[in-house]
């Protein structure tokens, strides 16, 4: 083996792996439903996303479900955070732009914290 070979193989294995904790991508979804709960609740504003063919095992006002919650988003996320990822939800369900969904299936409702339109790579189109 190359000295070349050898550099790029020991660089490769010294780049930690990026992870979101217990969170997973899900598969490609269509956006059938959004329920806005951003003025409900003000202490935690949130909205819920009904999918199709919907993550199994998750619930939330629909069978497939996630939530996306301000609390759940991360240390800094701001109502505006929220409010983007509902225009950009909205947006996918306006145009039939499939979607991928990391979201945590132990958190109550399978909570989500990004959207992907389109997939994270492109794969829903």
């Amino acid at each position: 083996m190359n000295l070349t070979k050898l550099v790029t193989i020991m660089c490769a294995l010294s780049i930690p792996a990026v992870t979101f904790g217990a969170s997973q991508w899900s598969g490609c979804q269509t956006v059938t439903g959004v329920t806005n709960y951003i003025g409900h609740n003000p202490t935690n504003p949130s909205f819920s996303v009904a999918l199709s063919p919907g993550i199994p095992g998750c619930v939330n006002d629909a069978p497939g479900g996630v939530s996306f919650r301000l609390a759940s988003l991360g240390a800094g996320a701001t109502l505006d955070v929220l409010k983007s990822l509902l225009a950009s939800i909205t947006a996918a369900q306006l145009s039939g732009t499939q979607v991928m969904i990391l979201f945590d299936p132990a958190s109550s409702g399978c909570g989500a914290s990004i959207v992907s339109v389109g997939g994270y790579s492109g794969q829903c189109f």
